[in-house]
């Protein structure tokens, strides 16, 4: 269903079967994007092709379309709400660990005589902040990368 996007979902496949003339002048204007469900309304109103009982079969999959549609923009932008929240943490609490981190391979520096303890301490420590930096990588990626993106998409188009 994703490589059919809108025209995969129960509205798509009905405007394609029963009001070809609207279907094509939707995918023309929109062709990979979701369409506007008030432009959508406009088009199979002008469309004198379509027959009254499909007319209002369309007009009830254009509402629960809207309500999809408004569904997922919620969740969006719940998403986007817990995303800054999650960053924010992420931040409060990584960033003094790194800070310290740095700080332990600074004195090992200057208080440590023997050069292999200097290199485990400094391995250690690079290898602490490499998994902190990961780990604010791989939620920011969830959130802003195709993650989240995908899972929406999916929800959206069922």
């Amino acid at each position: 269903m994703d490589t059919l996007g809108f025209w995969g979902t129960e509205i798509g496949i009905y405007l394609s079967t029963y009001a070809p003339k609207a279907a094509g002048i939707i995918q023309h204007a929109y062709d990979a994007s979701l369409p506007d469900p008030e432009v959508l309304s406009r088009v199979i109103q002008k469309d004198r092709t379509i027959e009254d009982n499909h007319l209002l079969h369309l007009d009830q999959l254009i509402i629960e379309y809207r309500t999809t549609l408004a569904k997922a923009k919620k969740e969006l932008r719940a998403g986007e709400r817990m995303s800054r929240q999650l960053g924010r943490l992420i931040t409060i609490r990584n960033l003094p660990v790194m800070v310290l981190a740095i700080v332990i391979q600074v004195i090992a520096m200057f208080y440590l005589d023997d050069v292999a303890l200097i290199a485990i301490v400094s391995n250690l420590v690079g290898q602490v902040i490499q998994f902190l930096i990961n780990q604010e990588m791989t939620i920011t990626n969830y959130f802003y990368g195709s993650s989240r993106g995908s899972k929406l998409k999916n929800k959206t188009l069922k």
